[in-house]
């Protein structure tokens, strides 16, 4: 201590200064703090931190004799530690520090007031813990995004941005929650934000819900986004790319009825008719009528009697959604398209070539309505030329051979696959594959077919080559 105060301390005959005489002094300072608590001036404060000063310098001299007053000493300290908060207030006492400089053993002069929990820290464990929970969960949101961007193929800039979004909020939040030097950086960004203390519980709590709701709309969109990039690819006859994206969209959700679908028919394009199926079969108890579309397609082949029980049942479907105008006019009308070219195909392959032709006639009309031509547009055309050679109609086939050629759009190896089992090989030589694979992506197919020979012939059938011969 900087110097030995022991002020108003009378000495004994010998001139030393008596331990017993500084703790009643100090006693009796103690007792005027007592007394005006309330209206305590810092003088008064000031004297009996001095006086406590006062006794210590004499306790470290070890008088003989002096043991008794410890007991006595040990109360007072006692009634002393009870102003904590009174001392500890006082604007002056680090002012005083800084003069007197006293050493870190000297408690009384740094000591500190009760904390005051301000009432919005009253429930800061509870923003706390709903901040670990939100934390919890966008963790668990951004674990399944990273697992389906890993599922096979290049990660494009906008899935790598949007996992990176999650990734550095969750470790900035996270680490200011749960890690001392995260606090620290928490507390500093806050700080510079200007929020005060008693509110960074809660603002905390803010940024997490914010990452939360940021990793929930990732989660939602992100899905949409690679529907459309894999649908896109597939409408281009990029299988692969467009199975990738699929898949990585299915993995985030796997019951999403619009992805099992498109995922499936990019399954039975590449002729992988089990997996297609299966996709399909999941959407089956949605009543979406695509599903049992696809579902009466893939039948086709090896049960035609079931498929137009499942195409039927799903026309009826159609229908009903149509009426209740639950979907858009262009998309009924290619419905529609599609539900009466399957079924006329289904007839095909039952050889009821009057009821196919009736189906496959409507299918056409219906094709001449849609805007733009889709995918499988013109097979109704194609089909046709069959029902009609089969009810002895060879004028009409003759009329839809160049009608198939020119419009005909396959979606699937079958569709592609029954022209040649029909022993239609020239005319599949001129169909629009574009959708089947890669390789023609910048080709006008219907302008180019028109310069090939092959695809100028008139079919053996036509009235106008037997006339000829």
């Amino acid at each position: 201590m900087s110097a030995e105060i022991t002020p108003d301390i009378t000495t004994d005959s010998e001139s030393t200064p008596s331990l017993e005489r500084a703790i009643e002094h100090y006693a009796a300072k103690l007792d005027q703090l007592d007394s005006s608590q309330t209206t305590a001036t810092e003088t008064s404060i000031y004297e009996t931190l001095l006086a406590r000063d006062a006794v210590e310098n004499l306790l470290t001299q070890r008088f003989a004799g002096q043991e008794s007053c410890l007991p006595k000493l040990v109360k007072l300290d006692q009634r002393l530690k009870a102003h904590n908060d009174l001392i500890g207030t006082t604007p002056n006492l680090k002012n005083w520090r800084d003069v007197l400089n006293p050493p870190e053993t000297a408690w009384w002069w740094y000591v500190s007031p009760t904390p005051v929990v301000h009432v919005w820290d009253q429930l800061d464990w509870l923003w706390n813990m709903l901040t670990i929970g939100c934390l919890t969960m966008v963790g668990s949101l951004m674990i399944n995004v990273t697992n389906a961007m890993s599922a096979g193929g290049a990660v494009q800039w906008p899935e790598t941005f949007m996992t990176l979004l999650q990734g550095t909020g969750l470790a900035l939040v996270a680490g200011g929650t749960l890690t001392s030097a995260g606090q620290s950086q928490i507390e500093k960004l806050l700080e510079r934000l200007n929020i005060p203390p008693e509110l960074r519980a809660e603002a905390t709590l803010g940024m997490a819900i914010t990452l939360l709701l940021i990793s929930t709309g990732i989660y939602n969109v992100l899905p949409k986004y690679l529907l459309y990039v894999g649908t896109h690819n597939y409408n281009q006859g990029k299988l692969s790319e467009a199975l990738i994206r699929l898949s990585q969209a299915k993995q985030i959700q796997p019951e999403n009825p619009e992805i099992n679908i498109a995922l499936g028919k990019v399954y039975e394009s590449s002729n992988e008719t089990p997996k297609a199926m299966a996709e399909y079969i999941k959407v089956i108890p949605t009543g979406l009528p695509e599903a049992f579309n696809s579902v009466g397609r893939v039948m086709i082949s090896k049960n035609p009697q079931r498929a137009e029980a499942v195409l039927r049942l799903g026309l009826q479907r159609a229908f009903i959604r149509r009426k209740l105008q639950k979907i858009g006019e262009e998309d009924s009308l290619d419905m529609r398209y599609q539900f009466r070219t399957n079924l006329g195909w289904a007839l095909l392959q039952q050889k009821r070539y009057k009821e196919a032709r009736e189906e496959l006639q409507t299918a056409v009309q219906i094709d001449r309505q849609l805007p733009n031509k889709q995918l499988g547009s013109g097979m109704a055309s194609c089909f046709l030329i069959k029902a009609n050679l089969a009810v002895g109609n060879q004028a009409e086939a003759a009329q839809n051979w160049p009608a198939c050629r020119s419009q005909a759009h396959p979606q699937f190896i079958s569709e592609y696959q029954w022209i040649i089992d029909n022993k239609f090989s020239e005319l599949a030589t001129c169909l629009n594959t574009q959708s089947l694979v890669v390789g023609l992506e910048d080709v006008n197919i219907p302008e180019l077919v028109n310069e090939l020979e092959v695809c100028l012939k008139q079919p053996e059938f036509a009235p106008q080559a037997k006339d000829e011969k």
